[in-house]
């Protein structure tokens, strides 16, 4: 239910899957502007089912900007995301190369009295 934690055997795997899901989302957010930019409406485009389309637009409505379906505040907070994960996932790809082996000590000589 909660996040990824990092002592999850399977975290850089689930991570890679969130990532790559959150960078279709990025390149859908970014064609579906450019596509409203060239042709000022969302009708037609080839990706988007007719209720996806109305629910943009319905956004669009709330926010009261007409210039894009997607604002650059969430393009930018989605690309934040995709860098923290693939920040955190070099991160742990880094600590399971260096796995903790246990403690070394040296041998100490009793002290005489």
């Amino acid at each position: 239910m909660g996040g990824i934690s990092a002592d999850d055997p399977d975290a850089v795997k689930k991570l890679n899957a969130k990532l790559e899901k959150l960078t279709k989302v990025q390149e859908t957010m970014k064609a579906v502007n450019a596509y409203y930019r060239k042709n000022k409406t969302l009708d037609g485009y080839p990706e988007l089912d007719g209720e996806a389309i109305e629910k943009l637009k319905a956004r669009m409505e709330i926010r009261g900007i007409q210039d894009k379906p997607y604002p650059s505040w969430a393009l930018s907070n989605n690309n934040a995301e995709i860098r923290r994960i693939k920040t955190r996932i070099q991160s742990l790809s880094v600590n399971k190369e260096t796995l903790y082996t246990g403690w070394e000590f040296g041998e100490e000589k009793p002290k005489s009295i």
